[in-house]
């Protein structure tokens, strides 16, 4: 990964960093605040499902020290490639015009993770069943099982995900 330009500004209550990279053909933006005991960053990917993988490295540079229980930090892992990808393929349609954006923030008690497309959005169903013969669908019920709190956001165009932080 080749960093080409960088802005740094600092006062008492905000730390901020933002950088633009070039990645295997791909353009990254991230963004990164600290303020008030809270932690943000922010990374917009092409709708390419490959690079789900530069997405589970910001998460595990992110939080993989925390001490998660046996297996937690992979169910969490789960849900975000499973948000990631239905971004990209189901929502920007793997337009190379549209961006996905990751928003990773974390606060004194919880670890909340977005996910936004600029797709046309959805309408989730509440109580979905599984059907282990589609050949999709089972993407949301993972999440669920995976994260403690699902929510979704403009118009199905974005994906709130809560997990309760180890103490």
């Amino acid at each position: 990964m080749k960093k080409d330009s960088g802005l740094e500004a600092r006062n008492t209550s905000v730390y901020a960093k933002n950088f633009v990279f070039a990645w295997e053909g791909a353009v990254i933006t991230s963004q990164e605040n600290k303020r008030n005991g809270s932690t943000k960053k922010e990374i917009r990917l092409a709708s390419q499902p490959l690079l789900v993988d530069k997405a589970v490295e910001m998460l595990e540079s992110f939080i993989g020290k925390l001490p998660w229980k046996t297996g937690e930090f992979d169910f969490i892992k789960l849900a975000l490639i499973e948000s990631f990808v239905n971004a990209a393929i189901h929502g920007n349609k793997q337009s190379p015009d549209k961006q996905v954006c990751l928003t990773m923030e974390m606060t004194e008690e919880h670890l909340i993770i977005m996910v936004a497309d600029e797709g046309n959005g959805f309408v989730p169903r509440e109580n979905q069943e599984m059907d282990l013969y589609s050949e999709s669908g089972r993407g949301i019920l993972l999440i669920r099982a995976s994260m403690d709190e699902v929510s979704y956001h403009d118009g199905g165009r974005c994906i709130r995900m809560v997990k309760k932080l180890p103490h």
